[in-house]
């Protein structure tokens, strides 16, 4: 047997590794719009709460109504505790939702009738 043979084929041989470029501007207006037209409510928030707060997913859908809102309506400045960091007892990361963000939540916090212990993205698959 030759030598050639018994090497193994790299999987990853010509494609781009490590990060990702971060979206553009238009992209993500894009997505905003497709949301609009085709997906639920929940996933148009999460969308949103996504851009405004660069959470990791994990840290996205361990968001409870309690995290968002106080005294029924949505917090200015939003505080989550990182699941992933290394030290987690000073790590927070402390965002300001737009506009469009309050409303979809507002909106989607009313229309499933959510209460403060309730996780955000509820899953009914």
């Amino acid at each position: 047997m030759s030598q050639k043979s018994k090497r193994k084929k790299v999987w990853n041989k010509g494609k781009i590794i490590g990060p990702k470029p971060a979206l553009r501007p238009d992209q993500v207006q894009t997505i905003r719009v497709n949301l609009a037209e085709r997906a639920p409510l929940r996933d148009q928030a999460l969308f949103s709460l996504a851009i405004d707060s660069c959470l990791r997913g994990a840290d996205l859908v361990r968001l409870r109504v309690a995290n968002v809102q106080l005294a029924g309506d949505i917090r200015d400045k939003i505080r989550v505790q990182p699941s992933k960091t290394k030290n987690q007892s000073e790590t927070s990361i402390v965002f300001e939702p737009t506009t469009a963000t309050i409303k979809l939540l507002r909106r989607l916090i009313e229309e499933d009738d959510m209460s403060g212990s309730v996780k955000l993205p509820k899953t009914g698959i």
